[in-house]
């Protein structure tokens, strides 16, 4: 299994100058277009001097070297910068995991935390169609009228049991009319 280094001919201390001579040497004769060229060495080559030239990539295949790490020749390489294999914190992205988990479970917090606000023993909003039920919130008008607002805006309370005309309330509710003339009763605020 051969190196980089070695498809060039340099040592593994060779300086770019160095490097880049080796390269150019080499090209000339592999090439496809010259005589007796080699398409394959010639792919090789370029690898080479693709590593060997940027000093980012070439430090990591170094480090990969000393490490012990596969060859480029070996089938198992990844390729992703035609040496070694990269290790931790080579740039090589992965599926952010735990990040992807940490936001799942921040969201399950925030939507489980607003539902967990929610009274249960709180009769739940209804919507405003001019239908006193049970948990409407009420505007006492004049006369001792009820009309169903929004409970998001003022009101005067929130019905807690409609009944047929002329019943009593309990306390400590009020006794309103609505439209149909049936009775409301009505919890403050």
């Amino acid at each position: 299994m051969r190196t980089w280094y070695e498809r060039l001919g340099v040592a593994t201390d060779a300086t770019p100058d160095e490097i880049h001579r080796a390269y150019r040497r080499l090209a000339r004769r592999t090439h496809p277009d010259a005589p007796g060229g080699d398409a394959a060495r010639m792919a090789e080559l370029n690898e080479a001097w693709r590593v060997l030239s940027d000093p980012s990539r070439r430090a990591r295949y170094d480090a990969g070297l000393r490490a012990g790490a596969r060859s480029p020749d070996d089938p198992a390489d990844d390729g992703t910068d035609g040496g070694p294999a990269p290790g931790p914190g080579s740039g090589r992205r992965r599926f952010p995991v735990f990040t992807v988990l940490a936001l799942v479970t921040v969201a399950v917090l925030f939507i489980g935390s607003a539902y967990a606000r929610r009274d249960p023993s709180a009769p739940a909003p209804s919507p405003v169609d001019g239908v006193i039920e049970p948990g409407s919130c009420v505007q006492i008008l004049p006369g001792d009228l009820v009309e169903e607002v929004p409970c998001s805006g003022p009101r005067a309370g929130t019905a807690s049991a409609v009944l047929q005309p002329g019943s009593v309330c309990p306390s400590p509710t009020g006794a309103f009319i609505d439209r149909r003339l049936r009775t409301v009763c009505v919890l403050p605020g």
